[in-house]
């Protein structure tokens, strides 16, 4: 789980967006998207617990042999050259009664991806899976149930997005070998609740690359959602696709590199 700031071998530097952020972060979220979004969304995504945003900085040679205390603060030396918004969507209780018994139906949890976006000149380098790993990996354990006698289930949750989680009953195909758990480090076979979860996205029906980039981590598209952006720049249609799949459809994209499988790169693939 990505608890501060961390460098990888490509020197992204990525961590939890921070006030300091919020001016560079909706800039950007201008220049790469065809949606506006208000001041308040980006307000949300610092202050709502359900709610989350990574953001991603190059980082120099230099700057990577740096401390950890070093790099807790962004510098003159970064560029801000990725993001991502997601949140979390607790399922809802619908009381169902019968003349022989009463029971709750109780949709399935989701992560919603809200915003995702790598500036043009940082693509192809996996940044964007990248994101999107670490952001379902912190909001994992929002998701699940929170039970009351076990202090060290937060722990084990850890790293969730490196095993592959069993996942059923969402009404969303299977597929793959993603039925299969390797706890690992966590303890998957004791945590129910994982098993239901969703991972979710809209995205512009106009918008290939975007759309070949879900499927590659395992997210199909669902339905057309007309009118779903109310303001937008270019894109030609108001209207959106749904994009879902089960947890374990997308970590188990994540368990071998996405295009050793065969699938030929968009230009525009913002991974």
């Amino acid at each position: 789980m990505l608890s501060a700031a961390v460098v990888d071998n490509d020197g992204f530097l990525v961590r939890r967006m921070r006030s300091e952020d919020v001016a560079a972060v909706q800039e950007l979220h201008a220049a790469l998207l065809p949606v506006g979004y208000p001041y308040s969304f980006f307000l949300h995504l610092l202050i709502q617990s359900e709610r989350l945003c990574l953001v991603a900085y190059d980082t120099p040679p230099c700057e990577a042999l740096r401390t950890k205390s070093t790099l807790h603060s962004p510098v003159a030396s970064r560029r801000l050259v990725g993001f991502i918004s997601a949140a979390v969507c607790r399922p809802a209780a619908i009381p169902v009664s019968s003349p022989s018994c009463s029971i709750r139906h109780v949709d399935p949890p989701r992560i919603e991806i809200l915003t995702l976006g790598v500036a043009e000149s940082h693509r192809r380098q996996g940044l964007a899976r990248r994101l999107v790993q670490e952001v379902i990996d912190m909001l994992y354990a929002r998701v699940l149930p929170r039970p009351e006698n076990n202090r060290g289930e937060r722990k084990q949750r850890k790293g969730v997005c490196k095993n592959r989680a069993e996942v059923q009953g969402s009404g969303i195909e299977n597929r793959g070998n993603s039925n299969r758990i390797e706890a690992g480090d966590v303890s998957a076979a004791n945590h129910k609740g994982h098993l239901n979860i969703i991972v979710q996205a809209h995205v512009s029906v106009n918008n290939t690359a975007a759309r070949n980039f879900y499927r590659k981590i395992g997210l199909i598209a669902c339905q057309e959602v007309p009118g779903y952006y109310q303001t937008t720049r270019g894109m030609g249609s108001n209207s959106a696709l749904l994009v879902a799949g089960k947890l374990g459809d997308v970590v188990a994209a994540f368990d071998a590199p996405l295009f050793e499988r065969g699938i030929s790169r968009s230009g525009n693939d913002p991974d």
